[in-house]
């Protein structure tokens, strides 16, 4: 293909119209994007970093919402776990209090759960449009983008064009036997064929590189301040009396990542060099977000008011604003539960 080619005859190249599935509006939506933007400059690979771009863009403002909600969370997951020791088996108590911190902490519940319900479709619909066949026999920077690292693995995501077939009778064709090392493994009856495309090595290399460091980068961007983690910490040993607790939101994160990072090195030598190309890139923006981005929307409650917090969460104190006496016409928490058991026609022993 030459630049100037017509839109309307490069679309007629893909596969649009065999994607299926919730995700494939957004595959096609993708391939129209990038197909748009290849007419104009003449490389795919950067109309790729081009769609990174714009899709981290757009984003922008959930992302600046899942920050603010990572920074509650350094306050929320002890307070939470406090709430729930106790008012201990009283769960309407606990969501009581537990929306009222959501309200002091301007938060809400569901905040995480739409970015994520928002970014997986887009992530799975970009991931399956850098599969289509158009992108056979375009390069960036000396690499194919339809060819994975191991090439018998490659997938197909559209019409059920048999990519390998597709990308091997490329090979043969265009003499680039020189560019993949082949061997067998045999394993008692078993015979496991490889065929890695030692070009795309780099960007694996700089994918996992990313990876790695973008999740640093989150981590930092999510521990709590100094002193108000030695506040949690204090009353964590208060009130452990030698139990085992249960890891916190951190310490969850971390294992987390830990599993991430390992099933990411799997992928990455299954991923094709296009995708590999626009996760690296998302990962090298998600970075400079990260680093950044926090710093706007940085939520700060100091060592004193956690304290306050905790007190009235102890002395069973509602909640809304500052940790006060209740006002006039409002109920102590701590009574609740005594209340609703009188109601229920129980009496006080």
């Amino acid at each position: 293909m030459q630049t100037g080619e017509t839109y309307q005859r490069l679309i007629e190249q893909t596969a649009i119209g065999t994607y299926k599935g919730m995700t494939g509006p957004i595959a096609e939506g993708a391939l129209y994007i990038l197909v748009l933007i290849y007419s104009y400059i003449g490389n795919f690979g950067l109309a790729i970093i081009l769609v990174a771009v714009l899709v981290r863009l757009l984003l922008l403002s959930l992302t600046m919402a899942q920050i603010r909600t990572m920074q509650a969370q350094q306050y929320l997951g002890p307070l939470t776990k406090k709430i729930q020791q106790r008012y201990k088996g009283d769960k309407q108590t606990q969501n009581q209090l537990m929306m009222q911190l959501y309200q002091k902490f301007k938060l809400n519940p569901l905040a995480g759960c739409l970015g994520m319900a928002v970014q997986l479709p887009i992530f799975f619909g970009i991931y399956r449009a850098l599969y289509d066949p158009i992108f056979l026999g375009h390069s960036f920077l000396g690499m194919q983008l339809l060819f994975p690292m191991n090439l018998y693995y490659v997938r197909s995501f559209g019409s059920g064009t048999n990519l390998q077939a597709l990308i091997f009778n490329y090979i043969e064709a265009n003499n680039l036997w020189p560019q993949v090392w082949r061997w067998e493994l045999v394993r008692g009856a078993k015979v496991y064929d490889w065929a890695l495309y030692w070009p795309a090595l780099a960007l694996v290399v700089l994918y996992i590189g990313s990876t790695f460091v973008m999740q640093n980068v989150m981590r930092r961007a999510n521990e709590p301040d100094p002193e108000v983690k030695a506040v949690f910490e204090a009353d964590k040993q208060k009130n452990n009396d030698g139990k085992p607790q249960a890891p916190d939101v951190g310490e969850q994160m971390q294992k987390q990542m830990k599993f991430m990072s390992v099933f990411l090195v799997v992928i990455a030598f299954i991923l094709s060099a296009g995708a590999l190309l626009y996760f690296m890139v998302q990962n090298l923006l998600m970075i400079a977000e990260y680093t950044y981005l926090p710093r706007m929307t940085k939520m700060h409650h100091s060592a004193d008011e956690v304290r306050e917090l905790m007190d009235a969460i102890d002395k069973g104190k509602l909640l809304a604003g500052d940790a006060a006496e209740p006002a006039e016409g409002e109920e102590d928490i701590a009574q609740a539960p005594l209340r609703r058991s009188r109601n229920r026609g129980f009496k006080k022993k």
